[in-house]
């Protein structure tokens, strides 16, 4: 498996300023490391704001900051914006006390 990191932002609403949640680790198979990769390509070349990369989420190990939980909807109360993908959006939300 290869290791990826990424940097997490929250914008809670249009007019907040986006904040750092702190680094998302992504732990994926070797075919979605390349689909990852040519994305990247592909933004880079175009300028683009964003792609979608289809992802089978039984093949990654998403590893999120401490306090924050995925959520896969995009309807979640607190829903912040990043970089996960799969047939429907997916975001990150303050993760519930236990």
């Amino acid at each position: 498996m290869s290791a990826l990191t990424i940097e997490g932002w929250c914008k809670s609403s249009d007019g907040q300023k986006s904040t750092s949640l702190g680094e998302i680790h992504f732990y994926v198979d070797g075919p979605l490391h390349l689909r990852l990769e040519e994305a990247e390509e592909h933004l880079q070349k175009t300028h683009e704001q964003e792609a979608m990369v289809d992802v089978d989420m039984d093949t990654m190990e998403l590893i999120m900051p401490e306090g924050y939980t995925p959520c896969p909807t995009a309807g979640c109360a607190s829903t912040c914006s990043t970089a996960a993908a799969s047939s429907t959006w997916w975001g990150i939300e303050p993760a519930m006390a236990a």
